[in-house]
């Protein structure tokens, strides 16, 4: 597979070109090398080079951030023995933060300016961790922390981040610092957290901050709820998106999760579309999930901490202004005439995307009891917003009746399939839109016949259709048109099947149904249809 690349060719300039967005702000770079592959790689290099001093200094002040962070929970750590009544822990504790801090900000910064890792300067932090435990374990002075070999109470592990850790931490500690007392910022013992919120009034429901734990929590709950399996598996993608992200700082609680990593994470992904690996479409679907679902798990009390900006309009991607595209008459005429000689089935679902302004998801599911077969009208809600009406009660979806023009009921009477609870079915007899969850729910595996058949009729058209014009551009085009009349463009939002957005349409006027109809006659007589 050929590897993306990281630089571009600029024209204008005539050298290659990097852009990347730093603290809110894009940055370009240029090389002056030829546009050959000597000359990539030796802009590469020089990139790579910008790359990794920057790489370095964010480390040592991510370093230098952790560290301040460490003085803020050693003042929580004092604060619980103040609260059990441990004169002796109290003093050691206070101890520490007036003996030791220095000596830990000191040793941190010092690993990341010479190392220039911050994975080595978190490794060394992670160990750390079994010396604050056994602290509040009460084995502070055991001789066997020094040695390394400690026996773990399990029964009291589980309460602290990265428990799984700690034993193989007891071992190597002692080769790893030079002093057993340094404090690691990322993982202060849940023990001491919940026993402050215990005293405090504010106790947890939930036990367990892994956020991996939780996404399969949040992933759980969607399943329930009234969305497709494409749905479904897109919005898993993204949140897995963001986890990983997360994992790959170290954060793997959700009580790290602060606003400055939502703001970091929204600057990688800008970075992304930036540089054209994802579109501004697919980083802002990423965003809004990935905000949900903190706000799904402060609502269900996984965490007492919301991030501040998570409300921010700052928060957000914007995406540029859809301009939709539309048939015009004579290449609509020249997709039913194809059509009409290929086969019956694909000029009957061309007239029902531009007579009823429909979906390949809403043919498929048409009903035989949402057919008048004696007054040729189909009466539904659209597909996609049916669900969720269903759902909520209170939803002001229409129910829209459409007129049949002449050639869609005379071609809808020919091609049913007969079936109790479909209009349309396949050869197999399954639906025509179908999508299935499959390798334990991590797949989707998506089937559309009606978007297979408009493709076919597309490859035999005499003459080739500008590009990005699909099977829903017909709804878009039936729409363009009705808003081109001066009266009966007013009934847009009827056909498309959206609800209603004045007062007066939603609490007042009822729907037009005669007027409504005279404007699908009329839109059938644009196409030579009647």
């Amino acid at each position: 597979m050929r590897q993306e690349r990281v630089l571009y060719w600029y024209k204008a300039r005539k050298c290659w070109r990097k852009t990347k967005r730093i603290d809110g702000k894009q940055r370009t770079w240029y090389f002056q090398h030829p546009k050959n592959d000597a000359g990539y790689q030796a802009a590469l290099a020089e990139w790579e080079a910008i790359e990794a001093e920057g790489k370095n200094a964010e480390e040592l002040k991510m370093a230098r951030v952790q560290a301040h962070e460490d003085i803020r929970l050693l003042d929580r750590t004092i604060e619980f023995h103040q609260l059990e009544g441990d004169a002796d822990y109290e003093k050691a504790a206070t101890a520490y933060k007036q003996n030791l801090v220095a000596d830990y900000l000191e040793q941190v910064e010092k690993n990341g300016a010479i190392r220039g890792s911050w994975a080595e300067v978190w490794d060394l932090q992670r160990r750390i961790e079994t010396i604050i435990g056994l602290a509040l374990m009460g084995k502070l002075d055991d001789p066997r922390v020094r040695s390394g070999e400690v026996e773990i109470d399990y029964d009291r592990v589980d309460t602290f981040m990265l428990a799984d850790a700690v034993e193989e931490a007891a071992r190597r500690i002692v080769k790893l610092v030079t002093s057993p007392f340094l404090l690691s910022s990322q993982s202060l013992p849940v023990l001491a957290v919940e026993k402050h919120k215990e005293w405090s009034g504010q106790g947890e429901t939930h036990t367990d901050k892994q956020l991996s734990t939780i996404q399969g929590d949040f992933v759980e709950m969607k399943k329930t709820t009234a969305i497709s399996p494409k749905t479904l598996n897109a919005s898993a993608s993204e949140l897995a998106h963001f986890i990983q992200w997360l994992k790959d700082r170290h954060i793997t609680s959700i009580e790290k999760v602060s606003g400055k990593w939502l703001t970091q994470y929204r600057e990688a992904l800008l970075n992304l579309a930036d540089n054209k690996e994802i579109t501004r479409v697919t980083a802002r679907k990423r965003l809004v999930t990935a905000r949900t679902f903190l706000r799904w798990a402060y609502q269900n009390d996984y965490t007492d901490i919301l991030p501040r900006n998570i409300d921010s309009k700052a928060l957000t991607i914007s995406i540029n202004d859809y301009v939709p595209k539309y048939f015009t008459v004579d290449e609509v005429k020249m997709l039913l005439e194809t059509a009409r000689e290929i086969g019956e089935i694909k000029e009957l679902f061309i007239l029902l995307g531009l007579n009823c302004g429909m979906l390949p998801k809403d043919i498929s599911d048409i009903h035989p009891n949402e057919v008048d077969w004696m007054k040729g009208t189909i009466t539904r809600k659209r597909s996609k917003t049916g669900k969720k009406a269903a759902a909520n009660k209170n939803s002001k979806v229409p129910t829209v009746t459409y007129t049949l023009w002449r050639r869609t009921f005379e071609l809808l009477k020919k091609c049913r399939c007969g079936d109790d609870d479909h209009v349309f079915l396949t050869s197999n007899g399954l639906p025509l839109c179908r999508a299935e969850l499959k390798g334990g729910g991590t797949r989707v595996t998506e089937t559309n016949n009606v978007v297979l058949h408009f493709r076919y009729v597309v490859s035999r058209l005499p003459k080739k259709l500008p590009k990005g014009k699909t099977f829903k551009t017909l709804r878009a085009t039936g729409a363009s048109k009705l808003e081109e009349h001066p009266t009966h463009g007013r009934h847009t939002g009827l056909y498309l099947g959206h609800a209603p957005e004045s007062i007066k349409e939603k609490h007042y006027a009822a729907i037009p149904q005669k007027l409504f109809d005279e404007a699908i006659k009329w839109l059938g007589k644009q196409f030579g249809l009647d």
